[in-house]
């Protein structure tokens, strides 16, 4: 009677918890990366659900970005949520009754835009794109839009 395992077994052990380990780090980075993309979809619409109260209260068109208003140089103030993986939310007018919101994924290898859209006082959706045509945007969970657009987009 043999005590102990041979080379092969121990080989063969150590091959499978290495595949294991692998799907499983891969899983958690996805998972982190969604968590994140959810905060910043958080952000994005509470920033949108503010400007679409302001279209309401202004008459119905989107107040202009002036001195006086609470973006300065087309950035979010102080008192907006911030995130540490993402930049700073800019808000972007098109015209009285459209609006976009953008927040940027920084600091990683992960590099992507999102953008909320708003028009005529409601919130619309929410894109994606990728800078480098990478996955960053389906590890996020979005889908695939059309490849003339070149974007992705939140699914309901």
């Amino acid at each position: 009677m043999r005590k102990g395992f041979t080379l092969i077994e121990l080989l063969i052990t150590m091959v499978l918890v290495a595949v294991l380990a692998t799907v499983a780090l891969t899983k958690y980075i996805s998972t982190l990366e969604r968590t994140r993309a959810a905060q910043a979809i958080a952000i994005l619409k509470d920033i949108s659900d503010g400007w679409n109260a302001e279209y309401v209260l202004n008459g119905n068109e989107y107040p202009q970005l002036t001195a006086d208003s609470p973006i300065k140089d087309n950035k979010w103030s102080k008192d907006t949520i911030r995130s540490k993986y993402f930049s700073t939310p800019s808000i972007t007018p098109q015209g009285e009754r459209r609006l976009e919101v953008s927040i940027e994924r920084v600091g990683t290898s992960h590099d992507y835009v999102l953008t909320a859209v708003n028009e005529a006082g409601e919130f619309a959706y929410i894109w994606c794109k990728d800078h480098a045509n990478g996955d960053d945007c389906k590890e996020a969970g979005f889908t695939e839009l059309d490849n003339t657009i070149g974007g992705y987009i939140l699914p309901d």
